[in-house]
């Protein structure tokens, strides 16, 4: 795209999410604090707004963290390898060395991700999924491929800065981020010699002016992108192409290209007519804005009763009460003078914070996936809650898998596989042609439930072949190395553990000929030993033939 192509659609994106930035600004507000204000423009450090009296019920601000943080550690946790992949042909799956070498790849990627800083902007994503409805998060090599792999870099996107426009699918096509960068930071990022004269009479002047620059990710409809996990291309040859322009004057800062597109979209529920999506958040809101009125008018009402009014009669008093700490005042009868006495009903607005602050709470789930007070759940506890969880959430775990978690693990595949990180694959084997399956609690326990199935499958056939002769035969019915590589897949052992089919096989096979070697050996010595005993008891037979009765030879 044009540099005044690239800002015209960037003025009607701005403009046109005007409105749903309104909705977005209550809910900054009583739901997810510090995330900036949609409507102001940042003025450095005196500009962040760190007292946030106005709320005066946090049920909702403690709410939408929880269930991100219970997002991120049944999707994504960094304790457990919460993902594998496998390949899509089934016949790869039997082989050997190809499955080594797509475990290693997914160690490999797992590993990449740990040691970037995915895991703490994703908490960041999940967190804007769970108020705001929309989170944006990018992922970069932190060295083009055409230097030494130095891993990836992952951003979350404050969501005031970015916008995009969906392709027919939904997903992002292309990517736009509004920055606000001071001069310094201008010239330290493209060089003295690659922005305008303006930012260059700014830094000379170490002026803190910023200047708005205007990031953009863009789609070539022109380029192919089949090969682009194999092949590498110039930066003008990619699917996908960038630019940093200025917003004012169209000065192109920088420009190259991705292999794929870096920036990802996750919707907590896509809003129907609309390219924004919405969360509890926002079904939540009439709920959130009532309890946190009407916490405002119970402490009013309670400063009442802690520090009331006082009545008196008409000249009872001499002149004004002094109520500070060893005052003394002067009055004409003490008993002139009390208390105003509040009749606010406490214990009714109390049942009534106490109400919409569980329904809040069911808004984001909390009364689902909350923890139970014990110190410890049982296993056979948190395979449940997992399960409720997958059941509660599953259209919106669905679409973050499809927006977020496979295209994170995709690119980060094929940035290592192009830059030879996972070494080549077998031969025969397309790299490409692998689906990606998420492990989590509650697949866990169903493969070992299944291990647990085949162990006590064989102890029956064991004890039914005890019963005779004829029921031993039943331990002819298992395919004992079928049953010994899926038991391997079960327990999540990797293939590099268990010996290739056809080396089994060969053994079985030598084995086999060497045992019929020594039956044959054993048959052939068998034979001369009957030979040779044949032999004597004719030998015998025919002395005892040739010698009379009495011992005289006739």
């Amino acid at each position: 795209m044009t540099p005044d192509e690239i800002r015209k659609r960037f003025d009607t994106l701005e403009s046109q999410r005007k409105t749903v930035e309104q909705q977005w600004q209550v809910i900054e507000k009583f739901v997810a604090p510090y995330k900036g204000k949609f409507f102001k423009t940042p003025a450095g450090e005196a500009s962040v707004e760190w007292n946030h009296r106005d709320i005066y019920d946090a049920t909702a601000v403690q709410s939408h963290i929880q269930l991100a943080s219970s997002l991120h550690g049944s999707l994504t946790n960094p304790a457990i390898v919460w993902f594998e992949m496998q390949w899509r042909d089934p016949l790869l799956r039997k082989n050997h060395e190809a499955q080594k070498w797509i475990e290693n790849a997914t160690k490999r990627v797992f590993d990449e991700l740990q040691d970037s800083n995915f895991n703490l902007e994703v908490n960041s994503v999940y967190r804007n999924l769970t108020s705001f409805g929309t989170a944006f998060i990018t992922e970069e090599p932190k060295e083009d491929l055409t230097e030494t792999w130095e891993g990836v870099q992952f951003t979350s996107i404050p969501l005031k800065e970015a916008y995009f426009e969906p392709d027919e699918h939904g997903q992002c096509y292309n990517f736009y981020r509004r920055l606000q960068w001071r001069p310094s930071k201008i010239v330290d990022k493209f060089g003295i010699d690659n922005v305008p004269e303006k930012v260059k009479t700014l830094h000379e002047a170490a002026s803190d002016q910023e200047t708005t620059v205007i990031f953009c990710v863009y789609t070539r409809p022109e380029i192919d992108d089949d090969d682009t996990n194999t092949a590498i291309m110039p930066p003008n040859k990619r699917p996908y192409g960038w630019s940093y322009i200025g917003h004012a004057d169209g000065h192109v800062y920088a420009t190259g290209g991705y292999y794929e597109m870096p920036a990802y979209v996750p919707r907590w529920e896509v809003t129907d007519e609309s390219v924004w999506g919405n969360s509890p958040a926002h079904y939540a809101l009439a709920d959130i804005l009532t309890l946190n009125q009407l916490v405002a008018l119970d402490l009013k009402a309670r400063e009442k009763v802690i520090d009331p009014a006082l009545l008196a009669q008409e000249r009872a008093l001499i002149n004004t009460l002094d109520l500070s700490p060893g005052a003394v005042n002067v009055v004409r009868d003490v008993a002139q003078i009390k208390p105003f006495e509040s009749a606010a009903r406490f214990d009714v607005v109390e049942a009534t914070i106490v109400r919409l602050q569980t329904a809040v709470q069911k808004y984001f789930y909390i009364d689902q996936l909350e923890l139970k007070e014990s110190p410890a759940m049982t296993a056979t506890e948190v395979q449940v809650r997992y399960e409720l969880m997958q059941r509660l959430l599953s259209s919106t775990m669905s679409r973050l898998k499809e927006d977020l978690l496979d295209p994170v693990l995709q690119r980060t595949f094929n940035l290592l596989f192009r830059a030879g990180e996972l070494g080549d694959p077998p031969e025969g084997v397309d790299a490409g042609e692998y689906d990606i399956e998420y492990i989590g609690p509650l697949s866990r326990s169903m493969r070992f439930d299944q291990s647990a199935s085949i162990e006590r499958w064989i102890t029956q056939l064991q004890l039914i072949a005890q019963m005779g002769p004829e029921a031993a035969q039943v331990m002819l019915v298992p395919d004992y190395d079928a049953i010994a590589r899926h038991a391997a897949i079960q327990l999540n052992l990797p293939t590099e553990l268990t010996r290739p089919k056809k080396e089994v096989d060969a053994d079985i096979k030598r084995q086999k000929d060497q045992q019929n070697r020594q039956a044959s050996a054993d048959a052939a010595a068998a034979e001369a030993a009957a030979a040779k005993d044949l032999g004597q008891a004719n030998q015998l037979a025919q002395g005892s033939q040739s010698i009379a009765p009495g011992g005289v030879m006739q």
